[in-house]
């Protein structure tokens, strides 16, 4: 049997909260307060939270997930950004919630249910969401402070991972909104 290997027909593929402009501006404006000799700034372009990580799958796999996704069901929510962290396992620091809605814990909960019917093997750690402000980073001995970041979720989106010269970015194949 041949080995599977990565073609330009295959994707790497997440599901993932989008944030619109405005709110965008806000996490990279915390980004910018951390220092810079700490790690590696991710772009405003990049900034996102990651619901479900998929991986590498072909063609008729992104097919099959992005139909599967337009069956999950959430109503708008707002999410308060207003803790910053660190996980030292990955080096990453990190703009997240003291609070965890509901509504994103019954989010997440309906996708991983919904995507499992399609072969996702669901992540087996608690789900902890966050925005990736810095990689490769050290843990700072103060965090700075700033104005928490309000942010009205009406949807989610499924990204792609592209590895390009400049490094990775990300492009959102299909938007999922919520009924109102």
């Amino acid at each position: 049997m041949p080995e599977k290997t990565a073609t330009t027909k295959n994707a790497r593929v997440f599901f993932a909260l989008w944030p619109n402009v405005a709110t965008r501006s806000r996490l990279f404006k915390i980004s910018k307060q951390l220092p810079d000799n700490q790690g590696r700034l991710i772009g405003a372009e990049n900034l996102h939270l990651t619901l479900c990580f998929i991986g590498e799958i072909d063609q008729m796999q992104l097919q099959v997930f992005t139909r599967a996704a337009e069956d999950v069901i959430s109503e708008p929510f707002a999410l308060a950004l207003d803790r910053l962290g660190y996980f030292a396992r990955t080096r990453v620091l990190w703009l997240g919630s003291d609070h965890t809605p509901a509504a994103l814990l019954a989010l997440v909960k309906n996708l991983n249910k919904t995507l499992r019917h399609c072969g996702y093997k669901s992540e087996t750690r608690p789900f902890k969401p966050h925005v990736t402000l810095m990689r490769k980073a050290r843990p700072l001995a103060t965090l700075p402070d700033f104005k928490p970041v309000s942010w009205n979720i009406i949807g989610f989106v499924l990204a792609q991972s592209l590895l390009q010269q400049t490094g990775v970015c990300y492009r959102i194949l299909k938007e999922y909104k919520f009924a109102c």
